[in-house]
């Protein structure tokens, strides 16, 4: 339900959303186990002393980065900041989300938020894309990636991220629209339309042409 992965002393949190809904079922409590007991380490890793039962593969510390389907809690997407590659035309984007349906509740949000003391999250899951400023309890920015797939949407992208030690840099990557798509094949198959039949009638002059030479060149 919970992972860490570590890659070259940074640390990510893999979480499963769906184990996070709160209901008490089997999943939500052995992934809140999972959680409490990552938490843990993490803060004996920012303290500089663990007890021996507790590991230390977490040196030298540094907040960790959230990776996850669900976003964060959010009413909608008014939250998310304003420009060109987070925010486009969508009369969609004022609609509010269902916690757990289309965002973390949030109170398990909070629950995340105060156990990891994130650097950066990352999400999806809304396949519409959103960077939003996290304040309270700690500060960090959140992203959520836009789909993948011209079935969610004419507007496909993904994130590029340069991490350090002191910045989580995050660049939006666009692929081509839908749209830009189908106007470049409809052209092409225009192009090609008309240069075969540009071909053909250039085909028939020069048979036409070599018809009369002949003929021309017979009356002599």
């Amino acid at each position: 339900m919970v992972d860490i992965v570590t890659i070259k002393g940074h640390h990510f949190v893999l979480i499963t959303s769906m184990a996070l809904h709160g209901d008490g079922c089997r999943l939500c409590h052995e992934a809140e186990t999972e959680i409490e007991n990552l938490a843990k380490e993490l803060v004996c890793s920012k303290k500089g002393h663990c007890h021996a039962n507790v590991s230390y593969r977490f040196q030298p510390y540094r907040r960790p980065i959230l990776l996850q389907h669900f976003p964060l809690f959010r009413l909608n997407d008014d939250d998310c900041l304003r420009d060109d590659d987070f925010d486009y035309e969508d009369f969609t984007r004022n609609e509010l989300y269902r916690p757990g349906w289309e965002a973390l509740s949030e109170q398990s949000t909070q629950f995340l938020i105060e156990k990891f003391e994130p650097r950066a999250a990352f999400s999806g899951h809304t396949h519409r894309g959103c960077k939003r400023r996290w304040i309270k309890p700690v500060e960090f920015w959140e992203y959520t990636v836009n789909s993948f797939s011209w079935r969610n949407g004419d507007r496909p992208t993904f994130l590029l991220a340069t991490i350090s030690e002191q910045d989580v840099l995050v660049n939006v990557c666009h692929l081509p629209h839908e749209s830009t798509v189908i106007y470049v094949y409809s052209a092409t198959g225009i192009i090609l339309l008309l240069c075969l039949s540009y071909s053909t009638c250039l085909k028939r002059c020069l048979q036409t042409f070599r018809v009369h030479l002949f003929r021309s060149y017979r009356e002599r």
